[in-house]
C-alpha cells in the first residue's frame, strides 16, 4: 500500500474565517509530515477597455505597489496566525482566484491544497459559485476542504482531539483547532 505524505502544501486565502481556518491545518500537516507550505493570495486588475496606454502604464505602476502592499499584509496575516517559519512562502499572484491557485499548483509542484470552503448552498452557490468547487473539478491534485462549522447547542463541546489519516492510519494531533477533521473520498467513474 502506497502512502500520502504531503511534502509541499498550497493553502489559498482570502483571509476569510474558512481560509484561515485551512491555513492552520495546512500548517498541522506540514509539520506533521516535515514538509513545506505555499500561502497564496490572489487578485485580478484588469484596466477597462477606454484606457489609454498612458494610463495603463501608470495603472502597471500601481498595480506593482499593490503587489508589493499586499505580499506585506499577506506576511503579517501569515505571521500572525501561524507564527514566522522559512517554511511558508509567501505569493501574491495577479490573476483570477481559481487559475492562479491551478498555476500555482502546478508551478510549484504541490503534494496538496488545503482551502477553506464557506459552504455556501442552493440560490447562493448557484449566483456567487463555489471557489473550491472549480478547483476541485479542475485539479489533479488532492484537496482538502475546511468549512467552519458552527456549533449548535446539542453538540458536544470537547472536540475529537486526534484525526486518523486513512492512507496512513496514523494518528495526527489536531488539538489546538479545536474541531473534528474527517476524510472523505470523493470516487468518479472512470471513461
Amino acid at each position: 500500500m502506497e502512502t500520502f505524505h504531503p511534502k509541499l502544501i498550497l493553502c489559498p486565502t482570502d483571509y476569510s474565517e474558512p481560509a484561515t481556518l485551512a491555513l492552520h491545518y495546512g500548517k498541522l500537516f506540514a509539520e506533521c509530515f516535515n514538509g513545506r507550505m505555499v500561502v497564496l493570495y490572489a487578485d485580478s486588475i484588469s484596466p477597462p477597455p477606454y484606457f489609454t496606454s498612458g494610463q495603463i502604464e501608470d495603472l502597471a505602476k500601481e498595480i506593482g505597489r499593490f503587489k508589493g502592499a499586499a505580499h506585506k499584509h499577506l506576511t503579517r496575516y501569515v505571521r500572525e496566525q501561524i507564527g514566522s517559519s522559512s517554511e511558508v512562502e509567501m505569493v501574491v499572484a495577479e490573476n483570477q482566484t481559481v487559475p492562479a491557485i491551478l498555476l500555482t499548483a502546478e508551478e510549484k509542484k504541490v503534494d496538496m491544497i488545503v482551502m477553506g470552503t464557506h459552504g455556501r448552498s442552493g440560490f447562493n452557490r448557484l449566483m456567487l459559485g463555489s471557489i473550491t468547487e472549480k478547483v476541485l473539478h479542475e485539479t489533479n491534485h488532492p484537496v482538502l476542504t475546511i468549512r467552519e462549522k458552527k456549533i449548535s447547542r446539542n453538540c458536544p463541546k470537547s472536540p475529537s482531539n486526534r484525526c486518523y489519516a486513512p492512507s496512513t492510519i496514523r494518528k495526527l494531533p489536531f488539538r489546538p483547532l479545536n474541531t473534528p477533521l474527517r476524510f472523505r473520498n470523493v470516487l468518479e467513474p472512470s471513461c
